[in-house]
């Protein structure tokens, strides 16, 4: 099963009205199983572009559901060093610059090879449902991008 990770209004795509995606994932599979996995949103939920099954190395519990309030941030925290950071920083983040921990990644849409945009980032230590905390690898920032063209998620994760 898919793992929520959050919802979003997104800019419409054609003439179509603005719609709210729910951005979901497998915890178990992406970066474990597959460096970077892909969905289709064109009927409304998100549905895997790779077929086939996996048995996962690491079965992951669902994240702990909650409300998140977004602000627009200060011109100083637009761009943020992952190197740089002091763990007291909010590295989670809606649009705006990634904060890469390796090399810039911008993964090419699976449908039409355009590149995907950025959407948002969700650092490690995030609660999950049985009171432990999430981690992204050892401790790293899980990517999201969107191609409005194709209505098509991909995410992918990068640590140290």
């Amino acid at each position: 099963p898919l793992h929520h990770l959050i919802s979003l209004a997104m800019p419409p795509v054609s003439s179509s009205p603005v719609a709210t995606v729910a951005f979901a994932t497998c915890l178990s599979c992406l970066g474990w199983e597959r460096p970077f996995l892909a969905y289709s949103h064109a009927t409304g939920s998100a549905r895997p572009l790779e077929a086939g099954q996996l048995s996962p190395q690491f079965p992951a519990v669902a994240l702990k559901e909650t409300t998140v309030r977004l602000t627009t941030t200060p011109p100083r925290w637009r761009w943020q060093d992952w190197a740089l950071s002091n763990g007291r920083e909010n590295l989670n983040r809606v649009g705006g610059h990634p904060s890469w921990i390796q090399s810039a990644e911008y993964p090419e849409c699976p449908q039409c090879a355009a590149s995907m945009r950025f959407v948002f980032q969700l650092d490690s230590d995030l609660p999950t449902e049985d009171g432990d905390e999430w981690q992204w690898g050892s401790g790293g920032i899980c990517y999201a991008f969107w191609c409005s063209r194709c209505q098509v998620s991909g995410f992918l994760w990068q640590c140290t």
